[in-house]
This record gives structure tokens, C-alpha cells and sequence, in this order.
């Protein structure tokens, strides 16, 4: 029995450390990047169309996070009695998501043209 790991674990867990050191000078962890990046994409909204902000449930830590560092702003949803949050990202928030966007497509692509063996 062997103690290596597959060659796509190896690529994986290299592009995992190469996006988090990515995104340290943004002050961003990777799943505070994604939830912002998906607030300023609205990707985390369903159906066809965007919508102008995301309905979230006000406990989130993660939005608490970003909305305590002003990358994004919430407004309870009276029509949900306030059990959700309309979340919109700050310009602030928007600046630091298309800047953390580029440094992740970067060390993504770093990773991807680095020998498979660490």
C-alpha cells in the first residue's frame, strides 16, 4: 500500500492553497470570496433572471462577516416577516470581488501549468 495521492488530488489540493493565498491581500477567506462573489454576481438567486439583490436568512455568518467589513448591505424582507434579508453588495464590496476575481483566475492558472508532482 502506497501513501500517495492520486494525481488529481495533488492538482486539487494545489489550486485549493494557490486561490487561498490569492486572496489574502483582499482580506477574503475562499468562502467569504464565493458568497461575495455570488451577492455581486447574483448567481445565488434562482430562476432566469438576476435579481436585483439576494434573499438570504439574516444568521448567515458569512454575510454577518461581510456586512460587519461593509462589502455588503442588508434590509430585512417585510413580505418574508423579516425571516429574510435582501443583500446587496456595497461598492466597496463590488471593488474587492472583480479584484479578488482576478488574482483567483491567476493562481488557477498557476496551478493548472504546474507539474502534477509537489
Amino acid at each position: 500500500m502506497t501513501d500517495r495521492q492520486p494525481v488529481w488530488q495533488v492538482e486539487h489540493d494545489r489550486t485549493q492553497r494557490g486561490v487561498a493565498a490569492a486572496l489574502v491581500p483582499y482580506g477574503l477567506t475562499p468562502q467569504e470570496y464565493l458568497a461575495l462573489s455570488a451577492v455581486v454576481d447574483g448567481e445565488a438567486c434562482q430562476g432566469a433572471e438576476r435579481a436585483p439583490d439576494v434573499a438570504v436568512v439574516p444568521t448567515d455568518p458569512l454575510l454577518r462577516e461581510l456586512e460587519k467589513r461593509g462589502l455588503v448591505d442588508s434590509t430585512p424582507d417585510e413580505s418574508s416577516g423579516d425571516l429574510l434579508l435582501h443583500v446587496r453588495p456595497t461598492d466597496a464590496g463590488s471593488r474587492i470581488a472583480e479584484a479578488a476575481a482576478s488574482a483567483v483566475a491567476d493562481a488557477e492558472r498557476r496551478a493548472r501549468r504546474s507539474p502534477s508532482a509537489d
